[in-house]
Order: structure tokens, then C-alpha cells, then sequence
């Protein structure tokens, strides 16, 4: 098996095991992929639980487009009127009590996917959990704000965790995590070579 945890779990950080590595790259491996934010651990932990290829391709994803994850009222909302705004907009769910300003719920809106403000879920099976990542660029600091989509307000409300971190050491921690997961497949596929 092989694991990797990039970052610190207590602050932000990647954690990924592989049960079995595959040669597709639209598979690359069987495991799990979890985000930990502020002390929580978000997504599924179970032998199995997903293929990895969605999770390394969102983290390049990211890496590609460092700084343009921008919500321009970031700084002047709390994390849970974000996560609300997220849950009420996309999954027509009727959580109240922390709504933001219509016109940065209007630009949320707008932005949430043309920014690729949405980290996770990505795609597959690794935030079946409920697990949502936020990524807002704000200048030399990036905001991750972290929630479970709960069966009540209150579930997600005491889920909420909101981190800031310098860019410079999330997308060192992106780099590292995606870095060392592409070797370890590289290794595995050795002089075989992938198959697209």
C-alpha cells in the first residue's frame, strides 16, 4: 500500500492511500483521498473507496490555475453564509439564519464554477461523505472553507471549519501531494508505460 500525507492535518493537508494502482490514467489507482481542514477530515476512509484519477487531475487542476480562484467579497463573508449559499443554490436546500448580501449571493453564484471555486466533491466517490471544499484565491493568501452537507442546518452549521494560509504553502502542499502520487504510479507502471 501506498500513502501519502502532504501538509499538516491541523491546518490543511492531503492524505491519500493506494490499495491498487491501475495503468489507465483514467483510473491510476484504488484507495482513498481525503482533505483534512483545521483539524477535520474530509471524505471517505475505507479501503477501496474510490479511484484516484478525479482527485490528482482537480489537484493539478488547481495547481494550473493558481490565483484565479476569486470570489471578490471573500474577505467581508463568514464561512458558514458561504456554505449555506453553496447548499441552497445547488442542492435547492432551504438552510436559513445566515444568508449573505443579494448581490455577493449573485456573484457567488456566478463564480462558484467559473472560478473553480469547488474543490470537492470532484467528481468520484472520495466525498460521498457529504464533504464540500471551498478554494477562494485572496490575494497572497488562500481561504479554504470546509462543510458536510447534513441532514439539518445545524449538522452543517457545527461542520463549518474556515482556514487561511498563505498561497506560497497551499499550492507547495498541492505540488508536494500530486508530486509524489504521480512518481509512486510512474514507478508502478515502470517500463509498461501508461495507457490513456
Amino acid at each position: 500500500m501506498s500513502k501519502i500525507l502532504s501538509g499538516n492535518p491541523n491546518e490543511l493537508a492531503i492524505e491519500s492511500y493506494v490499495d491498487e494502482f491501475l495503468p489507465e490514467k483514467s483510473w491510476r489507482a484504488i484507495g482513498c483521498f481525503l482533505i483534512h481542514v483545521g483539524g477535520r477530515r474530509f471524505g471517505v476512509e475505507r479501503p477501496r473507496a474510490t479511484a484516484l484519477a478525479c482527485s490528482f487531475d482537480e489537484v493539478r487542476e488547481r495547481l494550473r490555475c493558481r490565483g484565479k480562484h476569486i470570489f471578490s467579497p471573500s474577505e467581508q463573508v463568514g464561512a458558514t453564509e458561504i456554505a449555506f449559499r453553496v447548499l441552497n443554490s445547488r442542492y435547492c436546500r432551504e438552510f436559513s439564519g445566515f444568508e449573505m448580501k443579494p448581490e455577493w449571493a449573485d456573484e457567488l453564484d456566478q463564480v462558484l464554477f467559473k472560478n473553480k471555486l469547488i474543490w470537492a466533491p470532484d467528481g468520484d466517490a472520495a466525498f460521498d461523505d457529504g464533504g464540500h471544499i471551498i478554494q477562494i484565491d485572496e490575494g497572497d493568501m488562500c481561504r479554504i472553507v470546509a462543510f458536510n452537507n447534513g441532514e439539518t442546518d445545524r449538522d452543517t452549521r457545527e461542520s463549518v471549519v474556515d482556514v487561511r494560509l498563505s498561497c506560497r504553502r497551499f499550492y507547495d502542499i498541492l505540488a508536494q501531494w500530486s508530486g509524489q502520487f504521480e512518481d509512486d504510479w510512474a514507478q508502478f507502471n515502470g517500463d509498461r508505460g501508461a495507457i490513456d
